[in-house]
């Protein structure tokens, strides 16, 4: 850029260019002294051109920042820097200005200097403050629009959505706007058939010109009505190709009427007026010309002063123009209107007596006020002033005013200035300094200590802080890092000095952090805190305001719960064992599996060395203990055989009679033969169950311990008593089924009724458990639905009254209106405090919401009623749907999202079934066993890494012969052919131990195929999923 004046002309030339331009202008050579700047430039930083030449910028701006430091030099090496929105404090206060720096050359082509260049845009960012007010506005506006603001998108794969349709889409076309917004046909659809083609081929020109979408068609709404609309859409192309549209649509029904018939006018008019045409349009091109002229003057010259009269209302404060005569008389000559605000006084009562502004100058701030105006008018130096006034009011305000004083030909001074309210800022300077004595008073008193923390050491903390550490006084504290006052060693393994910066590290980058940390006090002794890191900015740096709380109550209670927890996890993972334990050995028959199941959990229940089992044989000679099981560790020998009670001992009597026999040291034995015979073994504990069966057979559970003593407790001996109970009555089966195995050798027809008793027995066991199950569910749900329902209908019919309540009071507020249009002053500012009008549109809203909340709770419970059909015992004709619905609602906690899982998709195929005679209850729990068992297996699969998108689809049809097909697939993993083979055999499990009990599907097979006379078939294969499918008639025989 070349900007040497060629001649003495171009020299004036630049000189009117400067002096007029109404852009800020400066340039400066490679020292940055100032070269030349326009008057705009210097006006706004009340400079004077004439001193200014050939001086450097840090000169007249001694406090630029570095960042202007740093532009400078960049744009000096070549480099052009501008910004968009910046701030600038000049003489008209902070403003927004747009600005370019940049490089200028010389005519050989070296770099002369920098111009730099700025034009205020303070309007503009208000206007963008004010954009985002507006767009609230739209939203309310939207709403109360009399037809629908909406959006239509076109993506680039020809797929069309709605993706925002206003609240006026539910009165207008009578569908919800959220429906709208998910599925584009729910509006497509309303239109006639004969109009569609018409929409598309106007969406399709707009799409490719880019023009308004203008379309007047017909829609036929829900309620039958026809009415024609006008779509109005601008559009615009997103990124990708897409085009989105945005307009309003409104109901123009009446409006074709009305074309309709002034078409019939207007033909006949047309014919009177176009004779009329010609004449009139050589007149009217004429008087169009010299109109437009002059409307154009006008225009430019109101906008003119309405940008300035909108300055002037908006500024804050006071702008005004004070003159100061020679003779000593003064007035002003401008006032804006924002000095009622200021003064409560009118700009003409301000222009017309200047005596109204001194009257209320606070009587001690009066002289200096004069004095500050008199030295300005000396000095023609800038006038900035603080004082206080009274209105006529009596409220006391602190103004602040600044102006630059110009001297006139005529020997006036005038001052053009700004005054503005600096009360709040005085009243928040005296809140701080209340505040900061509050915050040492805090310091000093709190019970929890304080100290401030550097980042590497403390250098300040309250009393608190040093009685914590044990402490005399605080400097023994002071200039110490938190790990020199710490163990050497966290809690948690890590140096306090590792962990000090880590936390410190984070504290920095968080700008805090709570954490636990322990420090040892003088006296040696550790201490658990909580400590509170916070950054605050202390003296240009930042520091850290730490607290310590003493937690050493809180740990010792965390730790006596923790074993508490302990215990009790214990007692519960053996009762658990037990019932294991219990349901294994009781549903087998086998005298040997029986034993053997229970000696091999007992060892590993109670963690010892070996576990066996004894008959005691009375009828050999002499008698004998025979052991025929045992469960031990590798390294002992086996014990298996026969074992004499002379070397036994006489404890045999003690089994006889069903007592227990404890040792806790086989040293310490009072029975001196078996306390040899415990040491010939090794044995240093044990502990011995008798067990009598129905046949008078006595057996012993030995429990041993071989590699060091062991107390055996209370617990312990209840719980082997426990097994050893159930031991008995699983043996007391397996005779049971013996005796009846020998029968049947004898009868066979006998043993085949018996056989059958015996798997009607299974049976009803397993239906006897699971209808008692179901009967503690039904009870349940019953009384939490009854519980429940009981307070909704309560506020059900109390919303009902509410409702009305609230219409009368809105009836009554505005009867108020219409009556008394013109409320008081304190009324007024009652009813814009309150946001009355948003009240009385929100409340019917609110008791809506409220009325649909209670409604869908009662619809749970109604759910949860339909699931348990505790009123329903007997067979009746019900909606297989509403079944499975009511079990998806129960199992719904299963299917959502989880943090482990992304949650179940659910997907219904449902036909139009007729209604079912069933047993409904029953049903519903068939529904609700293949509908677990698939989400188990989902649940499996997901966590092993072979399902990501697991799915349920259930899907119902009708077949021949009067009937249904319920079909529940999953994706899971599948299941093997030996699996299905067993899948419903009563007691048959793949879940692990206390997680199944194996009768869900058993008892499903037998109530759809005993109970409904229909078909329960499975296919499967392993990687693809699971198919149930349930078939059973609509009518059941012998049923009315």
């Amino acid at each position: 850029m070349h900007l040497y004046a060629q001649s003495n002309d171009d020299s004036q030339l630049l000189q009117v260019l400067l002096e007029h331009t109404p852009v800020a202008v400066a340039m400066f050579d490679t020292q940055m002294c100032l070269m030349a700047a326009s008057r705009k430039w210097l006006t706004d930083y009340n400079l004077d051109s004439e001193c200014l030449i050939n001086r450097c910028y840090y000169e007249i701006f001694p406090q630029a920042s570095d960042k202007w430091k740093m532009i400078h030099q960049r744009c000096l090496a070549g480099a052009v820097a501008s910004c968009e929105a910046d701030k600038m404090v000049g003489v008209d206060g902070e403003q927004w200005i747009k600005w370019e720096c940049r490089p200028w050359n010389q005519n050989n082509g070296e770099i002369g200097g920098i111009i730099f260049s700025y034009e205020k845009v303070t309007e503009q960012m208000l206007c963008e403050q004010a954009l985002t007010a507006n767009e609230r506005r739209f939203q309310k506006l939207a709403a109360n629009l009399p037809g629908v603001v909406y959006q239509f998108r076109l993506n680039a794969n020809g797929e069309m959505s709605f993706p925002y349709m206003s609240s006026g889409c539910r009165r207008f076309l009578e569908i919800e706007p959220f429906k709208a917004e998910q599925d584009f046909s729910a509006v497509f659809d309303l239109i006639h058939p004969d109009d569609r083609e018409s929409y598309l081929e106007s969406m399709k020109l707009s799409a490719d010109t880019l023009l308004p979408w203008l379309w007047e068609g017909r829609v036929v709404i829900p309620s039958g009505k026809c009415r024609w609309v006008r779509c109005i859409l601008r559009p615009e192309r997103q990124a990708g190709c897409d085009i989105l549209w945005s307009g309003l649509m409104i109901d123009i029904s009446d409006k074709i009427q009305i074309e309709e018939q002034l078409r019939q006018y207007q033909q006949d008019l047309e014919s009177k007026v176009h004779y009329r045409t010609t004449e009139l349009k050589a007149a009217n091109k004429q008087l169009q010309a010299q109109v437009a002229q002059r409307q154009k003057v006008e225009k430019t010259l109101h906008q003119t002063e309405a940008q300035l009269e909108k300055m002037a209302v908006n500024v804050p404060g006071m702008i005004y123009q004070y003159v100061l005569c020679p003779d000593g008389s003064n007035y002003f000559s401008y006032v804006s209107p924002g000095c009622y605000n200021l003064f409560e006084l009118t700009p003409e009562q301000m222009q017309g007596d200047i005596e109204n502004i001194f009257k209320r100058v606070h009587p001690d701030d009066l002289l200096i006020f004069q004095q500050s105006i008199a030295t300005s008018a000396q000095s023609l130096q800038l006038w900035k002033q603080e004082w206080r006034i009274t209105t006529s009011s009596g409220e006391l305000k602190w103004l602040k005013g600044h102006s630059k004083p110009e001297k006139q030909a005529n020997g006036d001074i005038v001052w053009d200035g700004m005054v503005m309210d600096i009360t709040e800022l005085k009243h928040a300077e005296d809140a701080l300094k209340q505040s900061e004595e509050k915050f040492r008073t805090l310091f000093e008193k709190s019970a929890d200590g304080i100290l401030l923390y550097n980042g590497q050491v403390f250098f300040d903390c309250n009393q608190a802080a040093a009685e914590m550490m044990g402490c005399t006084n605080r400097a023994q504290l002071m200039r110490m890092a938190p790990s020199a006052i710490s163990p050497e060693f966290q809690p948690d393994g890590t140096s306090s000095f590792d962990k000090q910066r880590q936390l410190t590290e984070i504290a920095f980058a968080n700008g805090g952090h709570r954490f636990e940390w322990v420090i040892r006090r003088i006296d040696g002794q550790d201490m658990p805190l909580e400590v509170q890191l916070t950054a605050i900015p202390l003296n240009g740096e930042q520091v850290f305001y730490t607290i310590w709380r003493d937690i050493t109550d809180r740990k010792q209670a965390e730790a006596a719960l923790k074993q508490s927890e302990a215990r009790y996890r214990e007692l519960a993972n053996r009762e658990k064992l037990v019932n294991t334990l219990a349901s294994q050995i009781r549903n087998t028959l086998d005298i040997d599996t029986v034993v053997e199941t229970a000696i091999n959990k007992i060892k590993h229940l109670l963690n010892i060395d070996r576990c066996s089992f004894s008959w005691f044989q009375p009828s050999a000679e002499p008698p004998i203990w025979e052991t025929i099981k045992e469960s031990k560790n590798d390294s002992l020998p086996s014990l298996i055989g026969r074992h004499s009670i002379d070397k036994v001992g006489s404890v045999t009597e003690l089994f006889i009679k069903q007592e227990i026999l404890k040792i806790d040291d086989a040293k310490k034995c009072e029975e001196p033969i078996h306390r040899q015979f415990l040491e010939s073994l090794g044995i240093k504990s044990e502990i011995v169950l008798p067990i009598q069966t129905r046949s008078g057979h006595i057996g012993v559970i030995v429990c041993g311990h071989w590699t060091e003593t062991r107390p055996w407790t209370n617990s312990e001996v209840e719980l082997l008593q426990t097994v050893v109970d159930q031991l008995a009555i699983a043996i007391n089966q397996a005779d049971l089924y013996a005796e009846t195995q020998q029968t049947a050798l004898n009868a066979q027809k006998q043993a085949q009724q018996i056989e059958q008793t015996l798997q009607q027995l299974q049976k009803t066991q397993s239906q006897l458990v699971q209808s008692e199950k179901m009967s503690g569910l039904g009870q349940l749900v019953a009384g939490v639905a009854h519980e429940i329902n009981n307070p909704v209908n309560f506020i059900y019919g109390n919303l009902i009254h509410a409702n009305n309540y609230a219409e009368d009071i809105l009836g009554l507020l505005k009867l108020y209106e219409q009556e008394y249009p013109e409320p008081t002053s304190e009324i007024q500012e009652e009813i814009e405090a309150l946001e009355v009008d948003f009240l009385v549109s929100d409340l019917p809203k609110l008791m809506k919401s409220m009325m649909v909340g209670a409604e869908r709770i009662r619809g749970i419970v109604q759910s949860l009623r339909t699931f348990s059909r505790l009123d329903e015992a007997e067979m009746k004709t019900v909606d297989i749907h509403e079944g499975i619905e009511s079990t998806l609602m129960i199992l719904q906690h299963r299917l959502k999202p989880k943090q482990e899982n992304r949650g179940i998709e659910i997907i219904k195929q449902y036909a139009n079934l007729p209604k079912v005679v069933c047993f409904a209850g029953q049903l519903n729990q068939v529904f609700m066993n293949l509908l677990a068992n698939a989400i188990d297996t989902l649940e499996e699969g997901v966590i092993k890494g072979k399902v990501s998108a697991p799915q349920v689809k259930i899907k119902t049809e009708i077949l021949e012969n009067d009937h249904i097909a319920i079909h529940i697939i999953d994706n899971g993993m599948g299941i093997t052919e030996e699996v299905q083979r067993r899948l419903f055999d009563p007691f048959f499990t793949t879940k692990p131990v206390g997680v199944g009990t194996g009768l869900g599907l058993s008892i499903s097979y037998q109530v759809i195929v005993d109970r409904h006379g229909g078909q329960l078939h499975c296919f499967s294969e392993l990687g693809k999923g699971t198919e149930f499918i349930i078939e059973i008639p609509t009518i059941q025989p012998n049923n009315s």
